[in-house]
């Protein structure tokens, strides 16, 4: 997609965001192969715009982080399990979660209470688009149902 420069912005929860990119090793990647790092957990509330679907779940809207409405190009990565509170699989959707704040706002609690959650979730998706998600859903399916993998 010929990209310039590339920006990882990401929130982990419950976890602490930079802990997480430690333990996982984002921070020497980073600089190893030269890419900003964002840690959407970190921002003040200027970097979020106030998003309210039509026919909306949420009860007032959701704060969104501003980076991912902006970037010319979204990819994402999945970790790819199920929502803890709803049981469901929600693939590549919960991606989205990450991009509301958590620390010093409901939102979070908010969705894990909500009987729409699944909605609330897809509310989520529709504040920004994204050009590509790698995801692969087979081997998810076969860790959770314990079938035997194919290869």
């Amino acid at each position: 997609m010929s990209a310039k420069a590339i920006t990882l912005a990401e929130r982990s929860g419950p976890a602490k965001t930079a802990e997480t990119f430690k333990k996982k090793g984002i921070y020497d990647l980073a600089k190893e192969l030269d890419f900003e790092i964002v840690d959407l957990s970190s921002l003040q509330r200027d970097a979020f715009i106030k998003v309210v679907p039509e026919g909306s779940h949420w009860k007032d809207g959701f704060l969104f982080a501003k980076i991912y409405r902006e970037a010319e190009c979204v990819i994402e990565t999945c970790c790819l399990k199920t929502h803890m509170y709803g049981g469901h699989f929600t693939l590549s959707l919960k991606n989205a979660t990450t991009l509301v704040p958590r620390d010093g706002y409901e939102y979070m609690r908010e969705l894990h209470s909500s009987p729409y959650q699944r909605k609330m979730i897809a509310e989520i998706n529709s504040a920004y688009k994204w050009d590509l998600i790698i995801m692969d859903g087979n081997l998810l399916f076969f860790t959770f149902l314990r079938l035997p993998k194919r290869y």
